[in-house]
C-alpha cells in the first residue's frame, strides 16, 4: 500500500535503544487489523527487522462477550472497562520500552469463546518492531508507551456500512448490528475522540474511507500535498542521508555556509527540530519535495511564520533534479496550503540577484519583485506573493 511506504521508512529509521512500538488506532471497522497486517508484511519483506504483532482485542476481560450479548454496555462503561488496558500495557508495551526486559505476552483472553488464552511468552530482539492494532490506544494508560501512533480516519457512515457486512455473522442480524453501533459503538468513539483528540496527537493520519486505496493525509504532524507529479510532506530521519548527499556547493553558497558544508549529524538535527516545530506549532515549517511516482527526495521548501500573519519562504532542489519544474510545483503546493489552511496573507522570498533559477521559480509561482533587501550580509531581491482572497 502506497500510504504505508513513508510510514515504513519513518519507523525503520528510528533508533531508540529498545524495540520500536507502533500503534494503529481508530474507530471500529476503520481497517486497523488490515493495515497493521499490511505494515507487518512490508517490514518483513523490506527489512531484516523482526516483528512482534499484537492486538488489544486479545485483552478483553472475562465475560465481555456476555455483556455485549445482553447489551449492558454504555459508551462510558465500554470506554472504561471494554479492555484490560493495564494488562496490555504491562505485558506488551512496557517490557519493550526503555529499561524493559523485552519479555512479552501478546494475548491473554479469547473473548469469542470467553476463555483465557494459554500463556505464551516471547523475548523480542532489541531491534524488533512491535505493531499493535486497537481502539483507544491513546488513553492515558497507553499513549506514553507507544513510540509511533497512526490514526485511521473514517466517517460514521462508512463504519456502519462495513459493520453491517462484517459483524452480522456473529451478532445475528443487521438490525442488531446497527442498533449496537448507533447506541454504543459510535458514541464510545465520539467520547474517546472528545477526550483524547487522537487524530491531532498521532504521528500519521491515514484516510481509510476506501480500504483498497487508503490515503496518507498527514505525516509527522505535517500535511501530505500532491499535484500528481510531486509530493510535499514531512522530512523524516530516513531522508537524512539522501538530503546530505544531495547538497552541493551551490546549495551551501545560497544558504550562506560555503566553503563549509553541512554534516550528516547536522542534517539529522535540522530534521528533528523541524518535526518538533510542526508538532508544537512552531514558526519554522520545513517540508520535503519528492517525485510522486517513486517518492524520491529531490529537495525541500520552508515557510517561516511571522507574528503579523505573513511568512518568509525558501526552497531548494538537488543538482540532478534542477530545471525540471519540480521546485515550482512544490512551492505552489506549499503556498496553497499555508494560504488556505493556515491563513497566511503574504509571503516574502529573499533571493540573490544572480540566482536566476530561484528567481524563475518565484516568477512562475506568482511572486512579484518589489525591491531590494539590505538587512542581511548580502544584497537580496525581495519578492512578494499576495494571497488571492475568494
Amino acid at each position: 500500500m502506497d500510504a504505508l511506504r513513508p510510514i515504513l521508512d519513518w519507523i525503520t529509521s528510528l533508533d531508540l535503544g529498545h524495540p520500536t512500538r507502533v500503534g494503529l488506532d481508530g474507530r471500529s471497522a476503520a481497517g486497523k487489523t488490515t493495515l497493521a497486517d499490511a505494515l507487518t508484511e512490508a517490514v518483513q519483506s523490506s527489512t531484516n527487522r523482526p516483528v512482534v504483532r499484537a492486538s488489544i482485542d486479545d485483552f478483553h476481560h472475562p465475560g465481555h462477550k456476555f455483556r455485549s450479548v445482553r447489551e449492558e454496555w454504555t459508551p462510558q462503561s465500554y470506554f472504561d472497562e471494554g479492555f484490560d488496558y493495564v494488562a496490555f500495557r504491562d505485558l506488551v508495551l512496557q517490557p519493550l520500552g526503555p529499561g524493559g526486559n523485552r519479555r512479552v505476552r501478546t494475548a491473554i483472553f479469547d473473548s469469542f469463546h470467553d476463555v483465557p488464552v494459554p500463556e505464551r511468552w516471547e523475548v523480542a530482539p532489541e531491534n524488533a518492531i512491535l505493531i499493535v492494532d486497537g481502539a483507544y490506544l491513546q488513553r492515558d494508560e497507553l499513549r506514553s508507551h507507544l513510540d509511533y501512533l497512526i490514526w485511521l480516519k473514517v466517517d460514521a457512515d462508512t463504519v456502519l456500512s462495513r459493520a453491517r457486512k462484517r459483524d452480522v455473522e456473529w451478532v445475528g442480524s443487521v438490525d442488531v448490528v446497527e442498533r449496537r453501533y448507533r447506541q454504543r459503538v459510535l458514541p464510545t468513539h465520539v467520547l474517546y475522540e472528545s477526550l483524547m483528540d487522537p487524530a491531532a496527537h498521532a504521528d500519521a493520519v491515514i484516510d481509510t474511507t476506501n480500504l483498497n486505496t487508503p490515503r496518507l493525509e498527514r505525516l509527522g504532524h505535517a500535511p501530505v500535498l500532491s499535484d500528481g507529479v510531486v509530493i510535499v510532506d514531512c522530512l523524516s530521519l530516513a531522508d537524512a542521508s539522501a538530503h546530505w548527499a544531495g547538497e552541493d556547493d551551490e546549495h551551501a553558497r545560497r544558504f550562506g555556509w560555503y566553503p563549509q558544508r553541512s554534516t550528516l549529524e547536522g542534517v539529522r538535527t535540522f530534521f528533528i527540530d523541524g518535526q518538533r516545530q510542526w508538532r508544537d506549532g512552531g514558526s519554522r515549517r520545513a517540508l520535503a519535495i519528492r517525485t510522486a511516482g517513486t517518492r524520491t527526495l529531490v529537495g525541500g521548501c520552508e515557510t517561516r511564520l511571522q507574528p503579523d500573519n505573513t511568512a518568509q519562504v525558501s526552497w531548494w532542489i538537488f543538482p540532478e533534479y534542477r530545471r525540471q519544474g519540480l521546485a515550482t510545483r512544490g512551492v505552489r503546493l506549499m503556498l496553497r496550503y499555508f494560504s488556505t489552511t493556515v491563513g497566511i496573507s503574504q509571503f516574502v522570498a529573499l533571493i540573490e540577484p544572480d540566482n536566476e533559477a530561484s528567481r524563475g521559480v518565484a516568477h512562475n509561482t506568482g511572486f512579484i519583485e518589489s525591491g531590494s533587501d539590505t538587512s542581511g550580509p548580502r544584497l537580496m531581491l525581495r519578492y512578494e506573493y499576495q494571497r488571492v482572497l475568494p
